[in-house]
């Protein structure tokens, strides 16, 4: 089976499972494609305000350059680099019911619809403390709060939710993939209760969970999260032992680290874009050269999201293309060409693969902390050349 996206599509076959496929001939460091998450989340502890929805930053360009030059900014970049961008539409706006804050009253409104309408705790007073004890988890794994804003996002489809269906048949969700049926009830899969996410269930429940969620906190966090959402109020059938297992290993196997552009990269980039007659006249190679001495920590920013096309891309310890964070933004960007190197050309009709694992890593270590993370013994066809007949 084959379902067209754009330049890629995306190919089922029974032994293989679900790859990603392109349409065209694509050069080396050319962008394939570019996708936003279905739900993602920053890390508690980043050290600077970021949207809690598209994750950009909040800091002004100056003050960004200066964290990750270690708090003191040459001069040389001093004078260069304004306190506040004049080409910058955003400002910081709040949840008119609680502290939530966002970069512009456009993710305000996205982010109400989708999943902090269920989450606010202004507008739920009794979701407050039970809020305060998932972030407090959060500092260990962020795994559970994305969970919590998978279940909100899909709150007005679950089952049997009282704040959007009269009828309450008690249909908890399904602990199984699209072919899992409840009850005696037949679920289609065009009406999947975990809906887009459900293309991430196949195969999660083969992958071991980490040994952090076999441990004895593993009851405690799953009750945390049984908490915040009875307090929300969605049902207690919506969330299972089983079904909160199920959602845990697709954010294990399918979850992206994210780094967005800080930004002072992002304006630089910006202004090295524009148009020459209006182009400001600064030595952008000697700038790049500087910064690359002066910074210590490139990216304050960093969370987790979970994308569709990407949650299809398969694993080569020789890959064809790497995931890149080209703005500011939580916008993910497939890129052609391995970091380590690769095939000048990704041809039409090729499968395109990148690395789960870090390129640098030794070939075994790699081998092994893909059978211990994500299931499976890597086939590649380096793994065929190194790995003893």
């Amino acid at each position: 089976r084959e379902h067209q996206h754009g330049c890629v599509r995306i190919c089922t076959s029974e032994g293989v499972g679900r790859s990603v496929c392109t349409n065209m001939d694509v050069p080396n460091d050319r962008e394939i494609w570019c996708e936003r998450p279905l739900v993602s989340a920053p890390f508690p502890w980043c050290p600077v305000p970021a949207c809690m929805m598209c994750m950009r930053s909040l800091e002004d360009p100056k003050t960004s350059l200066t964290r990750a030059c270690g708090g003191s900014l040459p001069q040389r970049l001093a004078d260069i680099f304004p306190a506040k961008s004049a080409s910058d539409p955003y400002t910081s706006v709040s949840c008119e019911y609680c502290r939530e804050v966002y970069c512009s009253e456009l993710c305000r409104q996205l982010a109400w619809d989708h999943h902090h309408h269920t989450l606010c705790t202004r507008h739920h007073p009794h979701l407050e403390e039970p809020m305060q004890r998932l972030l407090s988890l959060c500092h260990d794994s962020i795994q559970p709060l994305l969970v919590v804003r998978i279940l909100a996002s899909l709150n007005k489809d679950l089952p049997c939710c009282a704040s959007h269906r009269a009828h309450k048949d008690n249909t908890p969700l399904p602990s199984g993939d699209e072919e899992s049926h409840n009850d005696g009830d037949d679920i289609p899969p065009s009406r999947h209760p975990l809906g887009p996410f459900a293309l991430m269930t196949q195969g999660s429940h083969q992958v071991p969970l980490s040994p952090m969620l076999l441990s004895a906190a593993y009851g405690a966090q799953f009750k945390v999260v049984y908490d915040v959402l009875a307090h929300a109020g969605l049902p207690a059938s919506v969330l299972t032992i089983e079904t909160y297992v199920r959602l845990i290993n697709i954010v294990h196997c399918n979850g992206q680290l994210i780094k967005p552009l800080p930004p002072w990269r992002v304006y630089l980039n910006r202004a090295r874009d524009l148009p020459e007659h209006i182009r400001p006249d600064l030595p952008f190679d000697e700038l790049d050269s500087l910064i690359d001495e002066s910074v210590k920590e490139p990216s304050a920013v960093e969370g987790t999201g979970l994308y569709v096309l990407h949650a299809c891309l398969n694993h080569s310890c020789k890959p064809n293309c790497r995931i890149s964070f080209l703005g500011p933004t939580h916008d993910l960007s497939v890129v052609a060409g391995s970091r380590a190197g690769g095939e000048g050309v990704v041809a039409s009709g090729d499968e395109l693969t990148f690395s789960y694992v870090p390129s640098d890593m030794a070939h075994e270590d790699k081998r092994t902390e893909l059978m211990e993370f994500y299931g499976f013994e890597c086939a590649c066809s380096l793994c065929r050349q190194q790995t003893p007949s």
